[in-house]
């Protein structure tokens, strides 16, 4: 019912309220969006924040931090996107779809292969999925179709899949799914990079990599399975 108000009223302002106990001295309160408890994921374009649910992908302008006001939302069922993939020039957000996706709020499903999303933001009070491709077999071998994180790497033009854990159709030495790139620099035809990256994490074991980020200097960062590697 949150969700059906703020589809129905954009122009609803969130609602700001003080946390309840203490906070650290260095951390000051500015403001809630009580109707995005079921947030997953969060990123930015400009002063726009996107927020991904299990029901859809949701734009606030933040031009006010104090009142973040609701500019869109693309209903969809996204199960389990724990992190979204923004690219600002093109004005591009990726969705990573996990292959246990809802096909309804009430009836779980599990779809054979995860997928990624990819939505044009540039009108910014109308979101658009203008793809969604399938991480599906290739000549890498059926345990590429899962995922459910997404970053871009080298200003976009690449896409590295996280997650999630191992599925049946991996090799039997891998104790988790490692990092897959796709080309996306044509996001209308993505092309998947033939190799998987960053094997051999848990002590000489291909492990569970769950995110990237990518820090100033163009390292990229995967936590998961094993600790953290640049």
């Amino acid at each position: 019912l949150l969700v059906a108000s703020v589809v129905a009223m954009p122009g609803t302002p969130a609602v700001a309220q003080p946390p309840a106990g203490n906070i650290s001295k260095n951390v000051e309160f500015i403001a809630n969006i009580p109707e995005m408890k079921s947030a997953i994921a969060i990123n930015f374009i400009g002063e726009t924040m996107f927020v991904s649910t299990a029901h859809g992908l949701y734009a606030y302008s933040l031009s006010d931090p104090a009142a973040p006001s609701l500019i869109s939302s693309l209903p969809m069922y996204i199960w389990e996107n724990e992190d979204m993939a923004v690219d600002e020039d093109r004005n591009l957000v990726f969705i990573a779809r996990d292959p246990r996706g809802f096909t309804s709020p009430a009836t779980p499903g599990s779809f054979p292969y995860g997928a990624i999303h990819v939505v044009d933001v540039s009108l910014g009070h109308a979101m658009t999925t203008v793809n969604t491709f399938q991480v599906e077999p290739t000549v890498i071998g059926d345990y590429n179709g899962k995922c459910h994180t997404a970053t871009c790497i080298n200003g976009c033009d690449f896409l590295w899949t996280g997650g999630p854990a191992k599925g049946v159709q991996q090799p039997e030495e891998w104790g988790g799914r490692p990092v897959f790139s796709y080309d996306v620099r044509d996001p209308m035809n993505p092309v998947p990079c033939p190799e998987p990256i960053d094997l051999g994490r848990n002590d000489g074991v291909t492990d569970y990599a769950h995110d990237v980020q990518v820090d100033a200097k163009g390292v990229a960062w995967v936590a998961g399975a094993g600790g953290v590697r640049g």
